[in-house]
Protein backbone atom coordinates (compact mmCIF):
# COMPACT_ATOMS: atom_id res chain seq x y z
CA UNK A 1 0.00 0.00 0.00
CA UNK A 2 3.13 2.37 0.82
CA UNK A 3 5.54 2.90 -1.62
CA UNK A 4 8.49 3.67 0.09
CA UNK A 5 7.81 2.40 3.88
CA UNK A 6 11.65 3.48 4.68
CA UNK A 7 10.77 7.37 4.24
CA UNK A 8 7.93 7.05 6.52
CA UNK A 9 10.12 5.35 9.20
CA UNK A 10 12.81 7.74 8.60
CA UNK A 11 10.37 10.68 9.10
CA UNK A 12 9.62 8.93 12.33
CA UNK A 13 12.94 8.77 13.41
CA UNK A 14 13.18 12.40 13.70
CA UNK A 15 13.71 12.99 17.43
CA UNK A 16 11.73 15.98 17.46
CA UNK A 17 9.07 14.06 16.18
CA UNK A 18 8.79 12.01 18.93
CA UNK A 19 6.12 9.45 17.58
CA UNK A 20 5.85 5.65 19.88
CA UNK A 21 3.98 2.91 17.95
CA UNK A 22 4.02 -1.25 17.88
CA UNK A 23 3.80 -1.58 13.78
CA UNK A 24 3.49 0.17 10.84
CA UNK A 25 -0.06 0.92 11.22
CA UNK A 26 0.42 2.64 13.87
CA UNK A 27 3.02 4.82 13.07
CA UNK A 28 0.61 5.94 9.80
CA UNK A 29 -2.27 6.68 12.38
CA UNK A 30 -0.03 8.79 14.78
CA UNK A 31 1.66 10.60 11.42
CA UNK A 32 -1.60 11.64 9.66
CA UNK A 33 -3.19 12.50 13.34
CA UNK A 34 -0.46 14.77 14.38
CA UNK A 35 -0.22 16.50 11.38
CA UNK A 36 -3.99 16.90 11.03
CA UNK A 37 -4.50 18.25 14.54
CA UNK A 38 -1.38 20.34 13.95
CA UNK A 39 -2.69 21.95 11.63
CA UNK A 40 -6.31 22.39 12.96
CA UNK A 41 -4.74 23.65 15.99
CA UNK A 42 -1.97 26.46 14.21
CA UNK A 43 -4.94 27.83 12.27
CA UNK A 44 -7.34 28.45 15.74
CA UNK A 45 -3.86 29.58 18.00
CA UNK A 46 -3.06 31.76 14.72
CA UNK A 47 -6.50 33.45 14.60
CA UNK A 48 -6.42 33.55 18.91
CA UNK A 49 -3.15 35.02 19.33
CA UNK A 50 -2.88 36.96 16.18
CA UNK A 51 0.51 34.89 15.11
CA UNK A 52 2.40 31.57 14.64
CA UNK A 53 2.50 29.37 17.62
CA UNK A 54 5.43 27.43 15.84
CA UNK A 55 9.16 28.99 16.00
CA UNK A 56 12.05 26.33 15.03
CA UNK A 57 13.99 29.23 13.75
CA UNK A 58 16.92 27.60 15.32
CA UNK A 59 15.84 24.01 15.68
CA UNK A 60 18.43 21.65 14.10
CA UNK A 61 16.37 18.56 13.36
CA UNK A 62 18.12 15.08 13.98
CA UNK A 63 17.45 11.20 13.72
CA UNK A 64 16.51 11.14 9.87
CA UNK A 65 18.58 9.34 7.52
CA UNK A 66 20.38 12.53 5.92
CA UNK A 67 19.78 15.38 8.70
CA UNK A 68 21.42 18.02 6.61
CA UNK A 69 19.17 17.16 3.54
CA UNK A 70 16.50 17.40 6.29
CA UNK A 71 17.34 20.53 7.79
CA UNK A 72 17.83 22.30 4.76
CA UNK A 73 14.16 21.55 2.99
CA UNK A 74 12.27 22.14 6.05
CA UNK A 75 9.74 24.78 6.83
CA UNK A 76 11.00 27.48 8.82
CA UNK A 77 8.36 29.75 10.78
CA UNK A 78 8.76 32.50 13.54
CA UNK A 79 6.62 33.24 16.17
CA UNK A 80 5.93 37.15 16.92
CA UNK A 81 6.56 38.52 19.85
CA UNK A 82 2.91 39.17 20.59
CA UNK A 83 2.07 35.34 20.28
CA UNK A 84 4.67 34.63 22.11
CA UNK A 85 3.60 36.83 25.00
CA UNK A 86 0.21 35.28 25.09
CA UNK A 87 1.49 31.96 25.54
CA UNK A 88 3.90 32.78 28.37
CA UNK A 89 0.90 34.42 29.93
CA UNK A 90 -1.75 32.05 29.39
CA UNK A 91 -0.20 28.91 28.70
CA UNK A 92 3.26 28.04 29.93
CA UNK A 93 3.42 25.80 32.68
CA UNK A 94 5.43 26.82 35.49
CA UNK A 95 6.02 22.80 36.74
CA UNK A 96 5.67 24.80 40.81
CA UNK A 97 2.94 22.45 42.16
CA UNK A 98 1.17 22.97 45.62
CA UNK A 99 -1.38 20.35 45.17
CA UNK A 100 -1.92 16.60 44.42
CA UNK A 101 -1.78 16.29 40.41
CA UNK A 102 -2.72 13.29 38.08
CA UNK A 103 -2.04 13.28 35.07
CA UNK A 104 -3.36 10.10 32.61
CA UNK A 105 -2.46 9.51 29.66
CA UNK A 106 -1.77 6.67 26.36
CA UNK A 107 1.51 5.50 25.47
CA UNK A 108 1.10 6.25 21.98
CA UNK A 109 -1.41 9.42 22.08
CA UNK A 110 -1.69 9.93 18.27
CA UNK A 111 -2.57 13.41 19.02
CA UNK A 112 -0.11 14.37 22.37
CA UNK A 113 3.16 12.23 22.31
CA UNK A 114 4.00 10.54 25.73
CA UNK A 115 6.88 12.82 25.74
CA UNK A 116 5.14 15.83 26.72
CA UNK A 117 5.15 13.65 29.89
CA UNK A 118 8.02 12.97 30.22
CA UNK A 119 8.84 17.12 29.75
CA UNK A 120 6.27 18.15 32.21
CA UNK A 121 7.58 15.85 34.77
CA UNK A 122 11.30 17.29 34.42
CA UNK A 123 10.04 20.56 34.58
CA UNK A 124 8.35 19.64 38.02
CA UNK A 125 11.63 18.14 39.14
CA UNK A 126 13.05 21.09 38.20
CA UNK A 127 11.00 23.18 40.44
CA UNK A 128 11.05 20.70 43.51
CA UNK A 129 7.93 19.54 42.91
CA UNK A 130 7.42 15.77 42.24
CA UNK A 131 6.05 14.58 45.19
CA UNK A 132 2.93 16.15 44.28
CA UNK A 133 2.65 14.98 40.72
CA UNK A 134 1.84 11.16 39.63
CA UNK A 135 1.73 10.07 35.92
CA UNK A 136 0.24 6.91 34.67
CA UNK A 137 -0.41 5.27 31.24
CA UNK A 138 -2.47 3.35 29.44
CA UNK A 139 -0.20 1.13 26.70
CA UNK A 140 -2.44 1.78 23.61
CA UNK A 141 -2.70 4.43 20.83
CA UNK A 142 -5.58 6.13 21.18
CA UNK A 143 -6.45 9.53 22.36
CA UNK A 144 -9.29 8.76 24.78
CA UNK A 145 -9.89 6.93 27.98
CA UNK A 146 -12.81 4.75 29.11
CA UNK A 147 -15.23 5.80 32.13
CA UNK A 148 -13.71 2.94 33.92
CA UNK A 149 -9.93 4.43 33.45
CA UNK A 150 -11.47 8.24 34.17
CA UNK A 151 -13.36 7.39 36.79
CA UNK A 152 -10.17 5.19 38.28
CA UNK A 153 -7.91 8.10 38.19
CA UNK A 154 -10.58 10.36 39.68
CA UNK A 155 -10.31 8.03 42.61
CA UNK A 156 -7.36 8.02 43.12
CA UNK A 157 -6.76 11.60 42.50
CA UNK A 158 -9.33 12.16 45.49
CA UNK A 159 -7.69 9.24 47.54
CA UNK A 160 -4.39 11.09 47.15
CA UNK A 161 -5.52 14.86 47.99
CA UNK A 162 -7.29 13.76 51.20
CA UNK A 163 -4.42 11.44 52.33
CA UNK A 164 -2.17 14.74 51.69
CA UNK A 165 -4.01 16.46 53.87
Amino acid sequence: MYAQPEKVYDLAGIDQFDLRYNNFDELITSIYWHLYFSMICTNEMVDRIGGSPLDNQSVQYTGSSDDAALNDAVARYQMPPSARQYLRRNYDPTGRLRLPVLTLHNTRDPLVPAGVQDAYRDLVASNGCSEWLRQEFVDRQDHIFTGEETVQAILELVAWAEEAD
